[in-house]
Parts: C-alpha cells; structure tokens; sequence
C-alpha cells in the first residue's frame, strides 16, 4: 500500500495531510482522507471505505500503544502478525465501498458481516483507552518507521 500511487500520496501527505484545520492525527487523517475520497469521485463507497481508515488507525494506535510494549519478543512477533492479518482484511472489508460504490450496496454487505471491522475497530479503541493507550499521534514504536501515516511518506 505504502508504494502505491506514491506521487498522490506524497502531494496528500505535503499539501492536505499538513495544512490540515486540526493537529490532531486521526482528524487530520480524517481530513485527509475526505479529500481523498473526493479526488476518486463523489460515489458514496469511496466516503464511507476513506472515513473507516481514521477509526481505525485510532483504534490501532491506541491498542498497539497500550500492549505490545508490554509483550516479550515473541508475544511481539505474534503481535505483529495478528495486527498485518487484521489491517489486510480492513483493507478486504474497505475495498468493497470502491467495488459496489453506492452507499446502499456498500452497507447493506457491511451488514451482512455485521460491520466487523467497524466493531472491531471501536472494541480496540475502547480497550486501548481501558488500558491507558496513547493517541496516534503521540505513539513511539518501532512499526511506526513503516506506517502508512502521510507524516512517514518520503519527501522526494
């Protein structure tokens, strides 16, 4: 993901994700992800999969924040794993506003899986705050040198 259309994503990340109205991460990722989606088109899917993404990386900064320090070496290495399994079926679960494009056929199939990622999303975020995670924005892990966040795309 991180390579893909990098020339958009470096002029989002200069332009958008920097000069956003808020300092918050996730409202700037949220800003950043709304003008996103109107670059694609005005198709509700795109919205609805581009509004997901700062919900979730809430609730991956906050949980990641709170447990996996926490870990040992191995509990980290499956940390790791589990959190690429979940951001790829995110990833599953959000392509299909880009497939079915219309508000009503994108949430009528997020409800037939019950919205699980949405869910999943807010469980881990109300057990990050549980746990006393971090916002994003404030998290120093060593994962963070390849996140997907605008803030680590190279300046080139």
């Amino acid at each position: 993901m991180r390579y893909w259309n990098m020339t958009v994503q470096w002029w989002l990340a200069q332009y958008i994700y920097k000069s956003a109205p808020a300092r918050s991460y996730v409202l700037r990722s949220a800003w950043t992800m709304l003008l996103s989606a109107y670059w694609h088109g005005l198709h509700p899917g795109y919205y609805l999969s581009f509004l997901t993404i700062p919900l979730c990386l809430a609730a991956e900064g906050r949980l990641e924040s709170a447990l996996r320090g926490r870990l040992g070496p191995g509990g980290q290495r499956a940390w790791d794993w589990v959190h690429w399994f979940l951001k790829m079926r995110a990833y599953d679960y959000m392509s299909m506003g880009f497939v079915l494009l219309s508000l009503g056929q994108t949430l009528r199939y997020w409800a037939s899986i019950y919205f699980c990622i949405h869910v999943l999303a807010l469980v881990a975020l109300g057990l990050g705050l549980a746990l006393g995670g971090h916002s994003p924005s404030r998290r120093k892990t060593g994962s963070q040198a390849t996140s997907l966040a605008p803030e680590n795309l190279r300046e080139e």
